[in-house]
């Protein structure tokens, strides 16, 4: 058979995203490489969305020899349906992504012929060799798929890739920019432009569940290569900004410092963000960052408690925690964003309590940006399998009152959500630990007071007694009557006074 067609999709029905998938951006550029045709459809792309009777007609229309579609646990019950639905059209259906590496029987029992466990690229290359008739599926490792009796098949795991340089860069050409922020300027989502320049964690914290799909050894493409790859989408694209999504990227500093000493040498003006372990910092990594052009540090610190610390494994305590942030003190002006995860198991009020204290610490010229969220167990993770029994959560993910959902009146956010964004509302829901009301009470003390002590980060006083007041009363409305809210507080959000609030409060926009 000559080369093939492949159709590679993300499914409507999981959340959306304002970010390229660059999972099937790689999958693509090896697929091109070797001579084959690719279309690539993210159903997730805000201002792209597709119901599925029109993804269908896009496949009947490009008639590809097979579908490849990423799957993430978010509404996971629903993507089984839309990949069931597409069984009609007679095209072998290939799954990868987040959860089939969780997951694989369980993808496989609900609508797919193969399913690809480890990273891609390497597999879905000997896929199309399969397809095209030169190569039997048990030969090629890294998957599971049904044999003729019906029995599911695992063929031997396929090794990490080493070596990274080796692979093409993701083309962004797949990703319009418009499809994801409603406009054709590069500038229009700062945090579009990602780029991957390690895959693996070499730690192991307890709800997280990255070593699904890239393990825990640390493989690092070379300073060379990630610095051609972001020259790269400057000439191409006019790039003004770029987001490293590295789970850790300061594993190895004298690799990150000849990034830096590159993308000086090279005289390009452009600023970049990066995420990393707040143990990771020092000063002259700082100082070296900020001559690069890195303007914004995310951190996933997760609690300032040492009993929760050590419990979660993080392998710092919260006097490390502040040696760290004088350090960003020291280092400003430098955009800072950091999350919390509170409601586990063992946490009381007095924890909460104890962290808005430690919170209370940060330096005062640190204008941080934080998010509020209560632990998820994810499947194949510590704290999945230490509770789920104890819990009754098991398999949860297949439950679909289990994913969080927020819905608006009129397609229109709440007033409260423009300068809380998830604050108060999705990620605070109990969905699995069965919260008392008196629990539940604590996490919303917890979340409205670091909502708080946030906002007084960048506003004035005047500015913070009329904000935060008004928020409390739309989340309030909201939940008893959202259009209700809406008619009150959508007007009111209009206002130029409040725009220029919401510019200022959010992180997405700031380099």
């Amino acid at each position: 058979m000559n080369n093939l067609r492949v159709l590679l999709l993300s499914p409507p029905t999981a959340a959306p995203s304002t970010e390229p998938l660059l999972n099937l951006g790689y999958l693509a550029a090896v697929l091109r490489g070797r001579g084959h045709d690719v279309r690539i459809v993210d159903g997730t792309a805000p201002y792209a969305r597709k119901p599925q009777e029109e993804i269908k007609k896009i496949i009947r229309e490009y008639r590809p020899h097979f579908i490849g579609i990423t799957l993430t646990i978010t509404y996971v019950p629903v993507s089984y349906e839309f990949i069931n639905g597409l069984r009609g059209l007679h095209i072998p259906i290939v799954l990868g992504g987040p959860h089939p590496n969780a997951c694989p029987q369980e993808a496989l029992n609900n609508g797919g012929d193969i399913v690809c466990i480890g990273e891609g690229e390497e597999t879905i290359v000997e896929l199309a060799e399969h397809f095209q008739g030169f190569r039997e599926l048990n030969t090629i490792n890294g998957i599971c798929f049904k044999d003729e009796q019906g029995k599911a098949v695992f063929t031997p795991a396929r090794p990490l890739i080493k070596d990274l340089d080796v692979l093409p860069f993701p083309d962004f050409k797949d990703f319009p920019i418009r499809d994801y922020s409603g406009s054709d300027d590069s500038m229009s989502n700062p945090i579009f432009w990602s780029v991957f320049s390690s895959r693996g964690c070499p730690f192991d914290c307890t709800f997280c569940s990255s070593h699904n799909v890239f393990g825990r050894t640390m493989r690092l493409r070379s300073a060379q290569n990630v610095f051609t790859e972001i020259k790269d989408l400057v000439n191409k694209y006019k790039i003004q900004s770029a987001a490293f999504q590295d789970d850790e990227i300061l594993c190895d500093k004298d690799r990150f410092f000849a990034f830096c000493k590159l993308f000086i040498d090279s005289g390009l003006k452009l600023k970049m963000s990066i995420r990393t372990r707040i143990d990771s910092i020092d000063p002259k990594l700082l100082r070296q960052a900020r001559q690069a052009g890195i303007t914004r540090l995310s951190f996933g610190i997760e609690s300032w408690n040492d009993e929760t610390l050590l419990k979660i494994n993080k392998k710092y305590v919260v006097d490390t925690i502040h040696k760290h942030f004088q350090y960003l003190s020291d280092a400003q002006p430098i955009y800072i964003s950091f999350n919390n995860i509170v409601g586990f198991p063992w946490e009381t009020k007095k924890h909460y309590r104890d962290i808005v204290h430690e919170l209370k610490k940060i330096p005062k010229n640190i204008k941080f940006f934080t998010t509020t969220a209560t632990p998820i167990p994810f499947p194949k993770t510590k704290l999945y399998e230490k509770y789920y029994n104890e819990y009754g959560f098991a398999d949860w993910w297949l439950d679909p009152a289990k994913h969080a959902t927020v819905t608006y009146a009129h397609n229109t956010p709440p007033f409260f959500m423009h300068f809380a964004g998830m604050f108060c509302t999705l990620y605070i829901n109990d969905l699995y630990w069965s919260y008392s009301k008196e629990r539940q009470a604590d996490i919303d003390w917890f979340s409205w007071v670091v909502f708080g002590l946030f906002l007084k980060r960048h506003l004035s006083v005047f500015e913070y007694l009329i904000v935060m007041p008004l928020c409390r009363i739309s989340h309030w409305l909201w939940r008893k009557n959202k259009d209700l809210e809406y008619k009150f507080f959508a007007p009111l959000a209009g206002f130029s006074f409040f725009n220029e609030i919401k510019e200022r409060v959010s992180f997405s926009n700031k380099y």
